[in-house]
């Protein structure tokens, strides 16, 4: 994929998180975060971006439980991008030779 991974998310007052990412699964990613946070799957909210040629390298979930997190903690919207290196080292469909 030509994008590196990366999310935004926002946490309303009413508990109602919103993510924005570049995903081919969006409901997987709702779901995940969900899940990993204990939050109710109806309180998130994914608006997945066009993807640059994914191949399946973008319907894993890295960074949006992440962000909804620190949103949640500090009550301001919080962008993650991994670098190209990151990306790299951290993602399990691409490697380093």
């Amino acid at each position: 994929y030509i994008e590196p991974h990366a999310a935004i998310a926002t946490m309303a007052a009413d508990g109602m998180a919103t993510i924005w990412c570049s995903s081919q699964g969006q409901f997987m990613v709702r779901e995940f975060t969900a899940k990993l946070l204990g939050m109710e799957i109806a309180n998130i909210r994914v608006i997945p971006a066009e993807i640059g040629g994914g191949f399946g390298g973008k319907t894993t979930v890295y960074l949006e439980p992440l962000a909804v997190a620190l949103a949640n903690k500090s009550g301001r919207p919080v962008k993650l991008v991994m670098s190209r290196v990151e990306v790299l080292k951290a993602v399990s469909y691409t490697h380093l030779t």
